[in-house]
């Protein structure tokens, strides 16, 4: 039974990689802190929220990011739960770790802009962390023009479509930022996570994507 599960696992990473067409979208503003809230210079709204204002407190710039698997992933896993649920399950959650994995990637194309600046960045936040609404999902789409872009939209309820799509904040500081080793109990969705392996952290699916 193990075995068969291994191997279902497998080959949906393996389905995942063939199917996902990432693309992603960010744009880099300059920030003023007020009570509770982060003004974007240039920009059409303000970031409000404890949460988010805490995250970026020593940032003096913010980068709005918009990334996502695209259409097929969301296809196949409707597909599958109307013929093989467990399947659609594991496949769900294969996408999960995919676009995590796309998200680091991407982050880590950020980090060498932020040191041409000397400056690190924080980690990604997203809204539904803290007190971060998730009504800020279309104003960030907006922003960033992602539906014309990278083809991302969202619902009356503000999910995201494609499902297997992220938006986040990252910010540029001058302060030494500390890498953590990633694990699901450092996670912000942690307390609501359907993926976390505790100690070990997500297991983010690496190579390739077509």
């Amino acid at each position: 039974m193990e075995d068969d599960l291994d191997r279902l696992i497998d080959d949906c990473i393996k389905e995942i990689k063939a199917i996902s067409k990432p693309l992603y979208v960010y744009q880099l503003f300059e920030i003023n802190h007020l009570k509770e809230e982060v003004k974007l210079l240039d920009g059409l709204f303000s970031l409000k929220g404890k949460s988010i204002s805490a995250h970026l407190i020593n940032s003096s710039k913010v980068i709005l990011l918009a990334a996502t698997l695209g259409v097929e992933v969301d296809r196949k896993i409707k597909a599958y739960q109307y013929t093989n649920m467990t399947r659609a399950v594991v496949l769900d959650a294969c996408g999960a770790e995919a676009i995590e994995s796309v998200c680091n990637e991407v982050e880590e194309e950020i980090e060498k802009i932020a040191k041409k600046e000397g400056c690190s960045i924080t980690s990604r936040f997203s809204p539904g962390y803290g007190d971060f609404s998730i009504g800020f999902q279309p104003k960030i789409l907006q922003q960033l023009n992602a539906f014309s872009k990278i083809g991302l939209s969202c619902t009356n309820e503000h999910i995201l479509l494609p499902r297997k799509s992220i938006t986040a904040c990252i910010g540029f500081t001058q302060q030494t930022v500390e890498k953590l080793e990633k694990n699901c109990k450092e996670c912000n969705t942690y307390t609501y996570c359907r993926y976390k392996r505790e100690e070990k952290g997500c297991e983010l699916i690496t190579g390739e994507t077509q």
